[in-house]
Parts: structure tokens; C-alpha cells; sequence
């Protein structure tokens, strides 16, 4: 794919999701979220992943950060009755997987 072909995925909380848009962010999520936020932090920073290391280009944060935005997603997805688009991102992840970037109707995964 030619990097014009597709675009990073989301990996903060301001970025647009890009199955849904813009998404409320209703307040009795606020607390669940954080606590989903600390516990992936702790469990994905427990990773040595080389294979998203390769010179000076070290991918390992980007991707720490968009498997938590892909979770944060996920859980909006669920709590809001939407369609379940970022179950099969999470589903990459569980797998070993590091979904990157995104085209319509494709993604970029380590």
C-alpha cells in the first residue's frame, strides 16, 4: 500500500474513530474507562514487542496506544448498542496482532 492508501489508527483520545466518528463520551463511562485505561497500561507495557522495532523507528508506544484506544472503543461500541467494528481489531490483538493503519475495507496489522 502506498502510505497516501491509508491512514494510522486512532491512538488518542481526541483522535476520530474511524468506523463510528464522533462518539459521546457519557459519564457513567468515565471511571470504568479509566480503570480499563490503567489495567491495559500496566499489562501491555509489560511487552518487549521487537518486531514493531526496526532502526530508528520504534512503533511499540503507537501501538500500545491504539490497542488501548481500540479497547476504550470497544467498550463504547457495547455500552452505546452500536455495531461491533472494533470487536474483530480486539479479536487481532488477542491473536498476537498489531493492527496500525487502516484503509476503507482494509487494515495494516503487524
Amino acid at each position: 500500500m502506498e502510505t497516501d492508501d491509508f491512514e494510522w489508527m486512532p491512538s488518542v483520545l481526541g483522535d476520530p474513530d474511524p468506523f463510528h466518528g464522533a462518539l459521546p463520551r457519557p459519564a457513567e463511562l468515565a471511571e470504568p474507562r479509566r480503570e480499563l485505561n490503567r489495567t491495559l497500561m500496566r499489562v501491555l507495557s509489560a511487552f518487549d514487542l521487537p518486531a514493531l522495532r526496526c532502526g530508528a523507528y520504534d512503533l511499540h508506544l503507537v501501538a500500545r496506544d491504539t490497542a488501548m484506544f481500540a479497547a476504550r472503543q470497544r467498550s463504547l461500541e457495547v455500552h452505546l448498542g452500536l455495531p461491533a467494528h472494533w470487536e474483530p481489531v480486539i479479536a487481532l490483538y488477542e491473536q498476537g496482532h498489531w493492527p496500525l493503519a487502516h484503509a476503507p475495507g482494509r487494515l495494516l496489522v503487524l
